[in-house]
């Protein structure tokens, strides 16, 4: 196909195939994705182990979180025109790179032209930096890498369904995770299937009290979500109202505004998201909330947003906006830690740093968790007060230790365990 196409035509050709056969919206993603495929058939590097490799990160990444909005699109004229700067850059370079039209794409689409732009084209640039490729790779000008750059993180990195199983408790939250997980997958190969696909919302609210893993279940749904496609980055930007909101008129516009972009290919997670509308008509709050909704919608095919909190209050936050309540329609409760539940997450965190929490101590430790919590209602903390009682815990340890050995000549077992009296006093 491409040998005997101008590149208007080629372009107009696979954007038609888009919206006919895909019923998506015509992206610069689906004419490398197409180009790719005709180099699978027909160019020199065919054989090489990243082309099949690469082709399917771009239909991952790119494709599959097309929801059929026209406005996520090219227009034919757009295209048009980029055909035409594509043949000017080609004269201006001495002529073409090589004689296959595909190869010729994929060399211009590599170096970024300014009349080739749209939401696809920095994902593509991601593709190319984590593949170790340039455009001289594409016209047979360089040989191919043989594997893929490391990521940064690639020691420390955690897949979801381990960083999930990882979490004490949450039976339910857990079973919602996993189903979303399955629709996104089934959703995907119906759209791989040249099935239809409807579009549906990824914001969602999280109802609980404090410390019963919101953050955490967010910051697996990011990686979900990167998975899927739906975001090109997949990290976890942390905020609240103190985050979001000014002290002067103007100012919150632009905090808000901020925040949002420094989330922009993740996710942003909200806590306490009812705080922004307890002020009134005339609070700063109620400008963070505008800003969000006019700027979710206008990165909605990169950004997802949680918003965390009460359960009674964020049904009262959703209530403030029109746009909120429409846009948040999955709403994820987190119920509280039972006594035995916060204990294993203590024993989690001194398990971590080889400290032991023997039963002994257990017993007098849920029934400090059972008074807190019989105290303090709703604002008692879970695995929040949890983690801070160990800390604590930790630290009257070393106290007792120095005291009881002063010349610091302690046993390595004595490191390794603590005892009921390094519990603090109620």
């Amino acid at each position: 196909m491409a040998r005997s196409l101008d590149p208007r035509e080629y372009f107009l050709k696979i954007a038609e195939a888009s919206r006919q056969r895909y019923r998506q919206p015509a992206t610069w993603g689906h004419v490398i994705a197409a180009s790719l495929d005709q180099a699978r058939q027909h160019s020199s590097f065919r054989y090489e182990p990243l082309l099949l490799e690469l082709l399917r990160e771009v239909r991952r990444r790119m494709l599959v979180n097309l929801r059929g909005d026209p406005q996520d699109g090219l227009t034919d004229g757009e295209l048009a025109t980029a055909a035409a700067r594509f043949t000017d850059d080609e004269s201006r370079a001495g002529g073409p790179a090589s004689t296959f039209l595909h190869e010729r794409v994929l060399h211009w689409l590599s170096d970024f032209p300014s009349e080739a732009h749209d939401w696809t084209l920095p994902l593509w640039r991601e593709l190319l930096t984590e593949f170790r490729l340039e455009a001289s790779h594409f016209v047979g000008q360089a040989p191919w890498p043989t594997e893929r750059a490391a990521s940064p993180e690639a020691g420390d990195w955690v897949s979801w369904e381990e960083e999930l199983a990882s979490l004490v408790g949450l039976p339910s939250v857990k079973a919602e995770v996993e189903a979303l997980h399955a629709f996104l997958h089934v959703r995907q190969l119906r759209q791989e299937a040249g099935l239809r696909v409807g579009g549906f919302s990824l914001h969602q609210v999280f109802a609980g009290n404090p410390g019963t893993g919101k953050t955490s279940v967010a910051r697996i749904l990011a990686k979900i979500y990167r998975q899927f496609g739906f975001l090109s980055k997949g990290h976890l930007v942390e905020t609240s109202r103190t985050g979001l909101v000014g002290s002067h008129i103007g100012e919150t516009e632009k905090v808000t505004a901020e925040v949002i972009r420094t989330a922009l290919g993740g996710v942003l997670f909200i806590d306490e998201a009812y705080s922004l509308a307890r002020g009134g008509e005339k609070d700063f709050g109620t400008v963070a909330i505008d800003t969000l909704v006019k700027m979710m919608e206008d990165h909605r095919d990169n950004l997802v947003v949680i918003v965390a909190g009460y359960g009674e209050e964020m049904q009262d936050f959703l209530n403030t906006n029109p746009g909120l309540s429409s846009r948040f329609n999955k709403r994820v409760h987190f119920p509280d830690y039972s006594e035995d539940e916060l204990v294993a997450i203590m024993r989690l965190a001194a398990g971590k740093e080889s400290y032991e929490l023997p039963d002994e101590v257990a017993e007098p430790v849920m029934t400090r968790f059972r008074e807190s919590r019989k105290q303090l209602g709703r604002h008692f903390g879970n695995a929040r007060d949890a983690r801070n009682l160990w800390e604590e815990m930790m630290r009257r340890q070393a106290v007792r230790l120095l005291r009881e050995f002063p010349g610091g000549r302690i046993p390595r077992e004595q490191l390794t365990v603590v005892r009921s009296v390094d519990l603090p006093p109620a």
